[in-house]
């Protein structure tokens, strides 16, 4: 008879983020079957009633600040025996392992993103609290310093700030909140202030939380953390302590995102020669169905060598390297939301070879289509939480 050991998710299920990290929890928890994963909802405090009910072998706790945010850390320790990983992003020095969403990297997505559309004038809007969350710091840090090294300035404002008569902003713009609740009450305080989504400011969001989405009055764009990812990787650094191997306080494991989910919010690109625009657009929406430089440049009523100048002067980047871009972001799309092969996916998003779908996918992402897929569409038809 197995052994059953408790493991505590604290965790507040009211937020999609914490419940795709819990679904990441269950999953690996199938590989476990002496666990039994049990849920305590966390709205900031815990009950040393808590103690009374479980006598978990280990806790995942989604800690964030609050008035007793350190005496919840010290009852997670003790009910636990010290085997408590984190996974909030709200304190970014916390004395226990952690496994977060890697900000950099979403900055770095938000920042590609927004250069390749052809944007010069930049915002950053972050976390309305005081102290603000520490992901909204290090984001905006990290966007700041991307597009400092290519030559860009970012405004920085909340959407509080942006609703005061005296905020200007240069246009077109691209905007980059925090999250989607806070890209959610920035188009809200943009639309007061008459400036049009996505016309004048394009709204890029993190997340991609379904609720946040529809309670936006545009579709938000938004870049698809990977929260099943984190929780699975909490999870597997519990079981290592769980086995005894011994993990550091202050370890961080960081988890890149997934990919970009396009909605209306960004919907335009800022480019102000016709032509750029029109090559940008059609890159964006017929990649599948044009296949050379010189078609694309025949179709935006120029020449190639016209395109090419421009390309480079206002984007830095030559058209075919944003062509194989937008065809390994179609090819992610047929990964992750059909059954199609890695063969048939790579001919549909307009690869003449399959491998070069590999060659460039590798190059652009640091892995190979089959773990792009392996990594990100994970069987969670079966999972199931357990107690």
């Amino acid at each position: 008879m197995l052994n059953k050991k408790i493991i505590l998710a604290v965790i507040q299920v009211s937020f999609d983020y914490q419940r795709r990290i819990l679904r990441g929890m269950r999953r690996f928890a199938l590989q476990r079957p002496e666990w039994e994963v049990h849920l305590c909802s966390y709205d900031g405090h815990m009950s040393e009633r808590i103690g009374s009910y479980f006598k978990p072998a280990g806790i995942i706790g989604y800690f964030r600040k609050g008035d007793s945010f350190g005496e919840d850390l010290e009852l997670a320790r003790r009910l636990s025996g010290n085997r408590v990983v984190g996974v909030s992003g709200w304190e970014t020095h916390l004395s226990l392992p952690r496994v977060v969403s890697d900000d950099e990297r979403i900055a770095a997505s938000a920042s590609d993103f927004f250069l390749s559309r052809g944007f010069r004038n930049f915002l950053f809007a972050g976390d309305t609290g005081k102290p603000p969350h520490g992901a909204s710091v290090e984001r905006g840090k990290a966007f700041r310093e991307i597009l400092r090294k290519a030559g860009h300035s970012v405004k920085e404002a909340t959407p509080d700030e942006v609703f005061s008569a005296s905020f200007h902003l240069d246009l077109p713009c691209a905007a980059f909140a925090f999250n989607d609740i806070t890209a959610r009450r920035l188009v809200d305080a943009l639309a007061k202030r008459g400036y049009a989504v996505p016309e004048d400011v394009a709204v890029l969001g993190v997340d991609n939380d379904p609720f946040e989405g529809e309670l936006s009055a545009v579709p938000l764009s938004s870049i698809i953390t990977d929260a099943e990812g984190v929780g699975y990787e909490a999870a597997r650094i519990l079981d290592q302590m769980l086995s005894g191997v011994e993990v550091a306080d202050g370890v961080v494991k960081r988890i890149p995102p997934l990919r970009i989910a396009e909605r209306t919010s960004t919907d335009m690109f800022a480019a102000e020669n016709p032509f750029l625009r029109k090559a940008l657009h059609l890159i964006r929406s017929e990649i599948t169905q044009i296949r050379t430089v010189a078609e694309i440049a025949s179709l935006a009523g120029t020449s190639r060598r016209v395109l090419e100048k421009g390309f480079r002067k206002h984007l830095g980047r030559s058209v075919y390297e944003l062509m194989q871009e937008a065809r390994v972001n179609y090819a992610k799309r047929l990964l992750l939301e059909t059954d199609l092969s890695i063969t048939e996916a790579s001919y549909t998003a307009g690869f003449s070879d399959p491998r070069m779908l590999s060659v460039i996918f590798r190059r652009l992402t640091g892995e190979t289509p089959s773990g792009f897929r392996k990594r990100n569409q994970p069987d969670l038809a079966s999972a199931r939480l357990r107690g």
